[in-house]
C-alpha cells in the first residue's frame, strides 16, 4: 500500500498526466464549441493545437529544472 501512495504522490507522474488530460479536455471543449458536435476522438487522438505532448514535455522539463 505504501508503494501505491508513493506512486500517487509522485509529482513526476501526476503533473504530466493532468497536463495531458487538461489539454485534451480543452481541445474537446473548443471543438464542441466551434463545431457544435461532440467528437470523442479529440480526447484520445493525437495532433492539433495545443499539443498535449508538448505540454507534457514542457511540464516535465520545468519540474526537473526545479530540483
Amino acid at each position: 500500500m505504501n508503494d501505491f501512495i508513493a506512486f500517487v504522490q509522485n509529482k513526476y507522474i501526476y503533473v504530466p498526466f493532468f497536463l495531458w488530460f487538461g489539454i485534451q479536455l480543452f481541445k474537446l471543449i473548443y471543438d464542441l464549441y466551434t463545431t457544435k458536435k461532440f467528437n470523442f476522438k479529440r480526447i484520445m487522438g493525437a495532433g492539433g493545437m495545443p499539443s498535449s505532448h508538448s505540454a507534457v514535455v514542457a511540464g516535465l522539463a520545468t519540474l526537473i529544472r526545479k530540483i
